[in-house]
């Protein structure tokens, strides 16, 4: 089932959110975790053609990663589980299973780390919420006091 638009665009709204939130703890906690977790779900993006086929910890290595590191490697099954309790993936015989929420995070990802003007598409909106919420809040704030100002002026 799709979405529509305006849904799925506040739902990549919201995502957003929680992209920007675990970046600020990645720098933080300085864990490769974040990372490790940022790049299957970008990957999806592209790559990922048949979803009900499971990504398991060696394609990962091998596709996806594409390193040797071991220190790097051995944070792949701690992201692998962050992938599913945020459910963005869930487990599967022979690994996990990305999700919709978590293609739809890739598709954050991606237009996040791309070269063009999308990546300023979230902040922007978020700068246009909040400047509407401000103008209500302005807005009711000054007709409450022209008002009370003519029954004062009345009295």
């Amino acid at each position: 089932m799709e979405l529509p638009i305006q849904i799925k665009f506040f739902r990549k709204l919201e995502l957003y959110q929680e992209y920007e939130f675990s970046e600020k703890k990645t720098h933080q906690t300085r864990r490769q975790v974040w990372e490790i977790e940022k790049q299957i779900l970008k990957w999806t993006v592209d790559n990922h053609h048949h979803l009900e086929s499971p990504l398991n910890g060696e394609y990962i290595k091998i596709n996806i990663l594409k390193t040797s590191d071991l220190d790097y490697l051995n944070n792949l099954n701690p992201a692998m589980g962050n992938l599913r309790v945020k459910k963005f993936a869930r487990q599967v015989d022979g690994g996990i299973e990305i999700t919709l929420d978590g293609l739809m995070m890739g598709e954050v990802i991606h237009d996040l780390e791309c070269k063009s003007l999308v990546k300023y598409r979230y902040s922007i909106f978020i700068i246009i919420v909040w400047a509407t919420i401000f103008a209500g809040v302005f807005t009711v704030i000054y007709e409450a006091v022209i008002r009370l100002y003519g029954i004062i002026k009345c009295s």
